[in-house]
């Protein structure tokens, strides 16, 4: 029986999942799975220590590969831990003569940090007031510090308002994480209460007045959302910085969660409600498939990000990653044109040749 945990480690952003027990015929789909729950939280690193799978029944080396190059087109780094003799056997087949292996957990944690350069901010509040205006100023810093005085503006007033919503309606510890990874800033506020956010209605014309709370936030995100994590939320939000959003006007720090609502994304003048199966471009909704609308949502969870179209067959479709290429690209053919575009002059639906399809917002 194969077992598993993850570890995380909020000082640099290292997550380490253990593997126990064996590595069945269908454990890659384990591996994945977990793999791909330790991406869902964005992570800096990721080392999986494989040195307490039973001996005799070795991880696949194909499936390592896999997960290695699925995690790298996330700007994630992965490295495996084995014992010396399993890490020189694994070196000599062909799927794993590339990965990036080490024989201790502290060798793993120096590499996943060395491999995907990345910069890594995480601070811990408290309740009181100043916790917001010290949210502000350390991700302002962060943003000098790592040569991004571009995003400074809108990186503080992000992160201001999601600590003030999570201050003023939650009780206890506030986690604030910033990172770095490529051109894409990532900002992520947890608490400890399970209530999702209620969202604004954005519009195609952006407010310039009267504007608080989660439509700050909004307004200065290339993408944003909820999602329920450890017991509480994550309210997260990401900033690209060759496409910063501009704001006219600077408002005050006024939150405005009060109620559980279904979580939503946010991507430019796109909308999704994930719960309720709803989503409207620039105000107005859209009519979509069940299959239409369990790929727009796969897609906008991971916005900014290339997702091969293997792991789209295997996770929409459910079938071998080798299959369904053909129904994907009619699939994608109809969401083009419910989205007003097509492949020669996409808006949010960017295909990248070789490695897949990225969904992002268009530049302002």
């Amino acid at each position: 029986m194969l077992t598993s945990s993850i570890e995380h480690d909020w000082r640099d952003g290292i997550w380490l999942v253990r593997l126990i027990g064996e590595f069945p015929g269908d454990g890659h789909v384990h591996l994945r799975r977990i793999i791909g729950k330790c991406l869902a939280e964005d992570p800096a690193g990721i080392v999986v220590d494989l040195a307490h799978l039973a001996p005799g029944v070795p991880a696949s080396p194909i499936a390592l590969a896999t997960e290695q190059r699925r995690t790298a087109r996330s700007g994630v780094s992965l490295v495996y831990v084995l014992e010396e003799a399993a890490a020189a056997e694994l070196k000599a087949t062909a799927a794993g003569r590339h990965l990036v292996l080490c024989t201790s957990i502290a060798a793993g944690r120096f590499l996943a940090a060395l491999v995907t350069p990345h910069r890594w901010l995480h601070v811990a509040l408290d309740q009181a007031p100043s916790s917001v205006a010290d949210a502000r100023a350390r991700t302002a810093a962060a943003c000098r510090d790592w040569g991004l005085p571009g995003l400074r503006e809108s990186a503080q007033e992000i992160a201001a308002e999601l600590v003030a919503n999570a201050i003023r309606h939650t009780a206890g510890e506030v986690r604030l994480t910033v990172s770095l990874q490529g051109d894409l800033l990532r900002i992520r506020v947890y608490d400890h209460s399970p209530r999702l956010p209620i969202q604004p209605v954005t519009t195609a014309t952006p407010a310039v007045a009267h504007t608080s709370g989660l439509e700050i936030v909004a307004q200065h995100a290339n993408a944003w959302g909820a999602r329920i994590f450890d017991g509480g939320k994550i309210v997260w939000a990401t900033v690209r910085a060759r496409t910063t959003v501009s704001v006219t006007r600077r408002r005050p720090p006024v939150a405005e969660v009060t109620e559980p609502d279904p979580a939503m994304i946010h991507v430019g003048g796109l909308k999704l409600d994930a719960t309720g199966g709803r989503v409207w471009l620039d105000g107005r909704p859209l009519q979509l498939t069940t299959r239409e609308f369990e790929l727009l949502s796969y897609l906008m969870a991971r916005a900014g990000t290339i997702v091969s179209r293997r792991e789209l067959v295997a996770e929409i479709w459910r079938q071998p990653p080798d299959a369904g290429g053909r129904t994907l690209d009619v699939y994608l053919c109809w969401l083009r044109r419910k989205l007003g575009e097509d492949g020669r002059a996409p808006r949010y639906l960017h295909r990248v040749r070789g490695l897949g399809i990225r969904l992002s917002a268009p530049p302002e």
